[in-house]
């Protein structure tokens, strides 16, 4: 007969952990209580330990993050290492981050629209009023300069 090695709940709020190594190797015995592999959580890393004695015949998840309940490992709890194993589960890992989506820009919000138009037409009027001949100030006689 075989048993599971599942990833352990270790934490109310704990949804997964990471393998970080194994202890055991596919082949070895395994005694109730041994530590079979390094875990790390986000609070800490720690052994976790075989709850059943037997051969370790198969690592599911060698290394990285997985969920809560999924199956690490078998061991064959007749010590014979002739076990069946259960149908292999792909191993969990951390699903890849989606590329950021190119954002194109924006077009002004109506309310901006409306607040850049009186700058527009400040600048027109302004532009106008250069083109705008300037009333000359009257001229004034030169004072007489004694020599």
């Amino acid at each position: 007969m075989s048993t599971e090695v599942k990833l352990p709940r270790l934490g109310q709020g704990m949804e997964s952990g990471v393998v970080v190594r194994w202890l055991k190797k596919e082949g070895d015995a395994v005694a109730k209580g041994d530590p079979l592999y390094e875990l790390d959580t986000e609070k800490v890393t720690q052994e976790i330990e075989a709850e059943e004695a037997g051969v370790l015949l198969q690592i599911v998840v060698s290394e990285g993050e997985a969920a809560v309940g999924t199956t690490l490992a078998v061991i064959d709890t007749d010590g014979e290492g002739n076990g069946a194993a259960p149908a292999r589960e792909a191993p969990a890992r951390a699903e890849p981050e989606p590329e950021p989506e190119k954002v194109e820009p924006e077009a002004p919000a109506p309310a901006a629209k409306k607040a850049a138009k009186p700058k527009a037409v400040k600048a027109e009027a302004a532009k106008a009023e250069a083109a705008e001949p300037v009333a000359a100030a009257p001229e004034q006689e030169p004072e007489p300069t004694s020599t």
